[in-house]
């Protein structure tokens, strides 16, 4: 029998409450699993707000090593959207093509999140959604 379907923000999940108080992340200063799913909950609940969607995709293009990155990537999974990572010291033509095919909703850099589309545009609600 095959094990149950988990996403990678299940096991961080289910690790945080098995181990709360075990360090998550340390960029020089440690994070404790209990802290980070604070954290990423917190971040999740405001791309939500600001018109992310389940299915929506998300580009990431933030310096490497800093926790802002690591909260970036799992507030996106757990609000149910995708990742399209860039790395920060790319060339900007590089970024405009990967973000451009794949058709980003939103954009994490290290100045913070933007939405690059109003939140209604791209996902009308179906008439069972409206209901």
């Amino acid at each position: 029998m095959a094990p149950r379907e988990r996403t990678l923000w299940d096991i961080i999940r289910a690790t945080a409450q098995m181990h709360p108080e075990a360090a998550a992340l340390d960029d020089g200063e440690v994070l404790t699993y209990a802290e980070l799913i604070t954290d990423v909950e917190a971040w999740a609940a405001e791309l939500r707000a600001g018109g992310v969607r389940r299915g929506d995709r998300v580009g990431i293009r933030m310096t490497s090593g800093r926790r802002e990155l690591y909260l970036a990537i799992l507030a996106t999974l757990a609000a149910g959207a995708a990742y399209v990572p860039v790395d920060a010291d790319d060339p900007d033509e590089r970024a405009e093509m990967v973000f451009s095919e794949a058709g980003i909703d939103g954009l994490f850099s290290d100045e913070g999140f933007r939405m690059l589309r109003p939140p209604a545009a791209k996902n009308a609600a179906t008439p069972a959604e409206a209901e």
